[in-house]
């Protein structure tokens, strides 16, 4: 195995931004799906009994002046609008962590709320450097490393819990994006009665256009349990981003792309032949004419 050392500055940085992208990225599905199953989609802007409003106003103004920038970056879903100091706010403001994030972390960080605080305010800063193609230090990169590793298998405890709990324990997509921006979260991935979702894409496709489609499963599973099959026009491909261009024979209003998850530990399956399967389905336009 490389050592971190022995890494280019390129390879070293990609690896770190990496992993805080995947960081922010749990970060905003636990402080969504916590708030929102108490205080409904709109959390952001929630005022309590007595007037005051949940998140305090340097959050809220934030994510108001992201929202009027870049209305793209938050359609799908607000949370979008706040940067990582926003979400350790949040994660760790004494009230909101004792009533809603205290059982996430009570398996994998017992030592409490300020402990996770100082933790991921270290990243913060390197986060930035990073944003900005400012330099990092090797001792800055294992930070990002081991601070992001050791939150992330702290959540796949809290998620393994909460496994145990279910009718079927099988690994799951939890997200999806492509590269035209869209983007799904578990609970915006419809399901039917056969437990397979839906993703209706409205953005419009064009023929010759190249795809880009990734799915995110649920991290309490090693990605070596399953596998990720993609079938495309009776064609397979196998792994959790499919890049993919269209052509005319895609054309039409309902040009659908399946991605299934697959588990390798028991022979029966949630689904009967697959243990997860989401479809997605695009409107293909002919080509632009210039």
């Amino acid at each position: 195995m490389t050592s971190i050392i022995e890494l280019s500055e390129s390879e070293l940085r990609s690896i770190c931004k990496q992993k805080i992208e995947n960081l922010e990225r749990w970060i905003r599905r636990i402080v969504n799906d916590n708030l929102s199953a108490s205080y409904g989609e709109d959390w952001i802007n929630f005022k309590t009994s007595n007037g005051d409003f949940l998140i305090n106003s340097r959050i809220r103004n934030n994510a108001r002046n992201i929202n009027e920038k870049a209305p793209e970056r938050t359609a799908s879903r607000p949370i979008n609008a706040l940067y990582l100091n926003d979400l350790i706010s949040i994660i760790c403001n004494e009230k909101l962590f004792k009533d809603h994030f205290s059982d996430v972390f009570k398996y994998s960080f017992p030592e409490g709320r300020e402990f996770i605080k100082h933790m991921l305010e270290r990243l913060v800063p390197i986060r930035n450097k990073l944003s900005h193609s400012n330099p990092i230090s090797i001792r800055e990169a294992e930070e990002v490393i081991c601070y992001s590793n050791d939150f992330l298998d702290g959540l796949k405890m809290y998620y393994q819990h909460i496994g145990e709990e279910r009718m079927y324990n099988v690994p799951m997509i939890i997200r999806l994006v492509d590269s035209f921006g869209n983007e799904f979260s578990a609970d915006q991935i419809s399901r039917n009665s056969t437990g397979r979702g839906l993703c209706q894409i409205t953005h419009a496709v064009y023929s010759g256009d190249i795809l880009s489609l990734e799915v995110f499963v649920d991290p309490s599973f090693d990605s070596s349990s399953y596998d990720v099959k993609w079938l495309v026009k009776n064609k397979v491909f196998y792994g959790t981003k499919l890049i993919f261009r269209i052509d005319d024979s895609c054309i039409g209003m309902n040009f659908a792309i399946y991605c299934s998850i697959i588990s390798k530990d028991h022979s029966w399956h949630r689904c009967t032949d697959v243990d997860d399967s989401i479809a997605i389905i695009y409107s293909v336009l002919p080509a632009k004419i210039n």
